[in-house]
């Protein structure tokens, strides 16, 4: 009989913290489960470990791959789970006990294709109602504005379809968010939301998202893949989102970097394009912002604080 929820565990370099998320996931008072552990290529004990513990416990099953990646190894994880249900689970974090429990509860109380949970500390979550329209949800997560992680999930398993996973292995940051988005435009049924702490996010000084700079180039390549993860019903809305968050993101290029911003550069020069074929209104400061490409370091700096004073007095 296959088991209700199939979690998935993209292992690499997890050495050092495997053992507690996998006991973790053991130690679940809802039990039934399996644990589908992806070894992505680690080239340390990882693979080892995992090994030992499907040994140990039958619902746990071991798959060895080539690094291919973290979305690699959550689409193989799909392929061969079991589960009407997913979840996802970063090999340096691990589950409250009760985590399970407590979110297919709410597949059993609501008619819906997914449940999103919160993290300790998460508090977009507690404004948030006890449902969401899906409508409403899409428009949260292509703002940006909800949690995008994989993780504190229950997803059902139908909808991974091979187009969700289809992110070119160059985005190493902010493919979780293109992964929901695309999920997200699977379902017409309203997201159950869980406001209860089904999670515990680790800080790992290592991983992609301490160490990650953004650049100008790929943030064009990254907006260029969110906007081809949104839904036809929603490509109109889509471009004057991405407008705003692409001004937001070309400040802080403009008051972190100092190499120029150049007006020629594919980033500034897609911007105004999306802005031409849109009805999109330019603000007064966005308007500054495109002229201040270009110009040095410091009088971009400048320009930039006198801009924040001037909205703190106001």
């Amino acid at each position: 009989m296959s088991p209700s929820i199939s979690i998935i565990v993209p292992v690499y370099k997890a050495e050092a913290y495997l053992h507690r998320c996998v006991d973790s996931l053991l130690a679940q008072t809802f039990t039934d489960f399996e644990v589908l552990l992806i070894d992505d290529g680690s080239p340390d004990r990882s693979g080892e470990i995992c090994d030992a513990y499907a040994k140990k416990d039958a619902r746990v099953r071991v798959f060895h791959q080539t690094n291919g990646g973290v979305s690699v190894a959550r689409a193989g994880g799909v392929k061969y789970a079991n589960g009407e249900w997913i979840t996802f689970v970063d090999a340096d974090d691990y589950l409250p006990p009760k985590s399970l429990q407590t979110m297919h509860l709410l597949v059993e109380n609501y008619d819906t294709d997914l449940v999103v949970g919160a993290t300790l500390n998460d508090k977009r979550m507690k404004t948030i109602g006890d449902e969401l329209t899906v409508a409403d949800y899409r428009k949260l997560l292509i703002e940006e504005k909800i949690t995008a992680s994989p993780w504190a999930k229950l997803i059902r398993r139908v909808l991974f379809t091979p187009f969700v996973f289809d992110i070119p292995r160059q985005i190493v940051f902010g493919e979780d968010l293109l992964m929901n988005i695309r999920l997200a435009y699977q379902t017409n049924k309203n997201i159950a939301i869980c406001k209860d702490y089904v999670y515990e996010y680790v800080q790992n000084q290592t991983s992609c998202m301490h160490i990650f700079k953004m650049t100008l180039d790929y943030a064009e390549m990254y907006f260029k893949e969110k906007g081809r993860s949104v839904g036809e019903i929603d490509k109109d809305k889509s471009v004057k989102w991405s407008i705003k968050h692409k001004f937001r993101f070309l400040e802080k290029c403009l008051y972190d970097q100092r190499d120029n911003v150049c007006p020629r550069h594919l980033f500034v020069k897609c911007l105004k394009r999306d802005i031409e074929h849109s009805s999109y209104k330019k603000t007064f400061f966005e308007h500054a912002l495109l002229i201040l490409c270009g110009a040095n370091f410091f009088v971009r700096v400048l320009v930039l604080m006198l801009h924040r004073i001037y909205n703190k007095i106001i």
